[in-house]
């Protein structure tokens, strides 16, 4: 099936851009470059594959549908607008603070251990992942050559 294996090369890719980023930091420290290299944690990983997935289970859908084109195009806007929406929704929570169902379900998941809370995002992801693979699937079906 076409969706899942580019669903597949997010990861070989993602693994690729680690792999580089690693070369490029060590190649930094050892050339004695005076410039700040963020170590690679467990978590750093996750939500680094996490936000790839993220913005690729929302551009594959979206290629399948309209082509390569436009959805390139799209795939910009995706990046850059990521970047800004992620203050509209830290906006977004502050405003959800005042109610008490939002502060129960803040509350539940931050009394979970650290390994849950990571197992509860992978899960998201992965349903993320698997509806955008429907999509595509289905958008490919329908789609005129």
């Amino acid at each position: 099936m076409k969706c899942t294996g580019k669903i597949l090369f997010i990861f070989v890719y993602s693994a690729i851009g680690i792999a580089i980023y690693l070369l490029v930091a060590a190649a930094a420290k050892v050339l004695g470059f005076s410039i700040h290299v963020y170590p690679i944690n467990f978590k750093a990983l996750i939500y680094g594959i996490l936000a790839v997935n993220f913005l690729n289970g929302i551009y594959l859908p979206l290629m399948f549908k309209f082509g390569h084109g436009f959805s390139g195009i799209m795939y910009i806007i995706l990046i850059f607008g990521f970047s800004y929406d992620i203050s509209y929704i830290i906006r977004l929570f502050e405003k959800l603070e005042n109610y008490d169902w939002f502060q129960n379900i803040v509350t539940f998941i931050m009394n979970q251990s650290d390994t849950v809370k990571m197992l509860f995002i992978i899960a998201l992801a992965l349903i993320a992942l698997t509806v955008s693979c429907l999509l595509s699937v289905k958008f490919y079906k329908n789609r005129e050559f």
